[in-house]
């Protein structure tokens, strides 16, 4: 989540001035925090926390809410599996860690429009993000092999990482 935010310019991430706690009190912020869990929650457990380091640890217990809120409001740094319990995704997260990481990420991007497949491309700390969203839940190995269907052309050997958000 991304690492999911994960703090970088992840689609969870809250303005730091806007990220009070009176401002998750109103009833417009309570409707976005919904919107998100609807789009980017497939499931409560496991999720993963960022460590000091960068690496991040899967934690198998149940995210609350206040998790979740400080990871918007970008005190905590969080990665989410795409995958539900029954192994369906709505969404994939492409990760590249890497200083050529948003050129990189971009390529997929032209190969995933070529196919018609629009996506959602971020920056992040360490390289950038590429989102494909879908309408209804898919398969997740039919999502993560058009995926690697693209990558598998574009690169010999895979320099863009499986995220702990999408391909896992």
């Amino acid at each position: 989540m991304t690492g999911a935010n994960p703090s970088s310019a992840h689609p969870s991430s809250a303005h730091a001035g806007t990220s009070g706690p009176a401002v998750w009190s109103r009833p417009e912020a309570q409707l976005l925090l919904l919107e998100w869990e609807r789009r980017f929650l497939s499931r409560r457990q496991p999720y993963a926390r960022q460590q000091e380091d960068g690496s991040y640890r899967w934690v198998f217990q149940r995210l609350d809410r206040l998790a979740l809120l400080a990871h918007l409001q970008g005190k905590e740094t969080l990665a989410l599996t795409s995958r539900d319990e029954v192994n369906q995704c709505r969404w994939v997260c492409v990760d590249a860690d890497a200083p050529d990481g948003l050129v990189q990420l971009r390529l997929v991007q032209q190969a995933l429009k070529s196919q018609g497949l629009p996506s959602l491309l971020e920056q992040s700390r360490r390289g950038g993000h590429l989102w494909l969203f879908f309408t209804l839940p898919q398969p997740a190995s039919l999502a993560t092999s058009v995926v690697y269907g693209l990558l598998d052309p574009l690169y010999s050997i895979r320099t863009v990482t499986q995220s702990a958000r999408g391909l896992s």
